[in-house]
């Protein structure tokens, strides 16, 4: 080979550079992509993608991808896995791929006189770019779908763990529904901060709505309880279920500094916010 790739990378480089929108719209115009609402972040991605395809061209190696991402920010693939689908940036991709080769065939190859090897070592390249991208989208899509899990986990923990003032130094917590590892963990935060901010000194715990707890769960709400304690908070625990209590037994764990009441109506009664005439 009398040129180095190098040399003949360059040239082709200004090619693409130079029929970049004309590729973009070509892509854009197909089936998949056509009837999509949101075509303003696909293009974006498309041009970027030829953008590493040329840096790649003239690079003695593959260019650094973290240098020159698809998707550039945490922000911008939220935004992006709410406005186009996985599928269509893929198929995109590949239409672009498809695109580009078909260009090389036609007009490059004939144009700068391309040997086979050449040829093929574009083609090399393409196809590493492709399989690059479209990791890339996949890793973007599946980060982005695990952030809005965490949000939606984060929401669901802040409703399903209320603290609810009866008096201004007295509240309610009812908790509802199965407590597992990472909803144990969160009662133990949130309980803790929000006894301190707002300077709660009698916390009632109704657990009649828990249909059970596990020996870890166990552990943390006994972790929650001697917290509480050590920043004077008094904690009542209200409709204990039998099997709950059997696993609280089990563990060995004592509640000698609580207050346990069979309902809430019992445990306002002892705090003295009501009467039993109002029961």
């Amino acid at each position: 080979m009398t040129r180095s790739m190098k040399e003949i990378s360059k040239t082709i480089v200004n090619y693409v550079v130079d029929n970049e929108e004309e590729l973009v719209n070509k892509v854009m115009r197909h089936d998949e992509m056509s009837h999509h609402h949101d075509t303003h972040d696909l293009r974006e991605i498309f041009f970027r993608f030829i953008q590493r395809f040329q840096a790649h061209l003239v690079s003695d190696s593959m260019i650094e991808h973290k240098n020159m991402p698809l998707i550039d920010s945490d922000t911008d693939r939220a935004e992006l896995a709410q406005s186009v689908s996985v599928t269509a940036i893929i198929d995109g991709l590949y239409e672009m791929s498809k695109t580009i080769w078909t260009m090389f065939q036609q007009e490059v190859q004939d144009r700068f006189n391309l040997t086979s090897d050449e040829l093929l070592h574009v083609h090399d390249l393409l196809n590493k770019e492709i399989k690059q991208g479209i990791k890339e989208v996949l890793s973007a899509h599946v980060e982005a779908t695990n952030r809005r899990e965490d949000q939606f986990h984060e929401k669901l923990d802040e409703i399903s763990v209320p603290i609810i003032n009866i008096t201004e130094k007295t509240a309610i917590c009812p908790i509802i529904g199965k407590i597992d590892e990472r909803r144990g963990q969160h009662l133990m935060n949130h309980t803790l901060h929000q006894c301190r901010d707002r300077k709660i000194t009698q916390l009632i715990f109704d657990m009649s709505g828990v249909p059970t707890i596990d020996n870890i769960v166990a552990s943390y709400l006994n972790s929650v309880i001697q917290s509480l304690a050590l920043i004077g908070v008094n904690i009542t625990l209200t409709g204990v279920r039998s099997n709950i209590a059997l696993t609280v037994i089990q563990q060995e764990i004592h509640f000698d500094k609580v207050n346990i009441t069979s309902n809430v109506q019992q445990a306002l009664q002892k705090a003295g916010i009501i009467s039993s005439q109002q029961i």
